[in-house]
């Protein structure tokens, strides 16, 4: 595994989160080592698969070639007992990138998180079964049916940590930077969204959002990052997959903004100043 490099924190936001790709690009060519990759959702579907040894370039020209329908194909109802879809075309989705691969084979170390229905404890999964790891950490209730681990029914990461730094804190080592594309649009100057003419869909899905902004913010007080990079992706909602182009853009912009920041974190933490006697 990498020895030496930054952990990446990916957060989750549905489509939003296909700004991770983007940002995973720009590190690449700034020529960040990334030692470790921590995922929540859509975040830890992208970490897994750049684990795994997919590229960026290879994610962002799958998710360019996504039509609105193929999104709909892997959602689509066949009313389970515990969610619309029971994931089986999802599941599918995942084992043609992963396979039957453990998460402790890939090439640097990964992380992902999901939550306890039963008792709401956040899990972390990092060993294992890599598709089922990262099944149960995109398992949005309602929409996917939860999977079970270790006798565990475990859903969607977002639902306790949805920005998981501080299993990132206490399982990695290196630099941390934080990807968060969900909720930005809260902090955006002139984005309130005042609308009343919302569907019963579009009011779940944006309470969820409201639901890990703030649940995010929350624990990014206790456990901040080294460096908190927020890509906004105007206009992009929760299924909006077939959208890819403006979040891979603003992904990628983000990182390229902080570019000198991300420099100095990486150069500093690999050669911090020599302090003490030498042996």
């Amino acid at each position: 595994m990498q020895s030496q490099g930054a952990t990446v924190v990916l957060g989750s936001g549905g489509a939003r989160g296909l700004a991770h790709i983007g940002a995973l690009s720009a590190l690449d060519e700034l020529g960040v080592p990334i030692k470790a990759i921590v995922g929540c959702s859509i975040g830890a579907k992208i970490g897994a698969f750049y684990a795994a040894g997919i590229t960026p370039s290879q994610m962002q020209n799958q998710a360019r070639q996504t039509t609105w329908w193929q999104q709909a194909k892997l959602f689509w109802p066949d009313f389970s007992k515990s969610g619309i879809t029971a994931g089986k075309r999802i599941e599918k989705f995942l084992y043609k990138h992963l396979g039957h691969r453990h998460i402790e084979t890939f090439g640097i170390q990964f992380v992902c998180v999901a939550t306890d229905l039963g008792t709401g404890e956040q899990v972390v999964l990092n060993t294992g079964h890599a598709v089922s790891a990262v099944r149960a950490s995109i398992s949005m209730p309602f929409m996917l049916a939860p999977v079970i681990i270790d006798g565990r029914m475990l859903v969607d990461g977002a639902i306790s940590n949805p920005l998981p730094v501080s299993i990132a804190r206490t399982h990695c080592q290196g630099p941390i930077i934080a990807i968060q594309a969900h909720g930005t649009e809260f902090v955006q100057p002139h984005a309130r969204d005042t609308s009343a003419n919302r569907n019963m869909i579009q009011v779940y899905r944006r309470t969820g959002c409201l639901m890990q902004w703030n649940i995010a913010q929350a624990q990014l007080r206790e456990n901040p990052p080294d460096l908190l990079i927020a890509p906004y992706a105007p206009g992009i909602d929760t299924f909006d997959f077939h959208k890819a182009d403006i979040s891979l853009a603003v992904g990628y912009d983000a990182v390229m903004t902080r570019a000198p920041e991300i420099i100095k974190l990486v150069a500093h933490k690999r050669h911090p100043a020599i302090t003490g006697h030498s042996r």
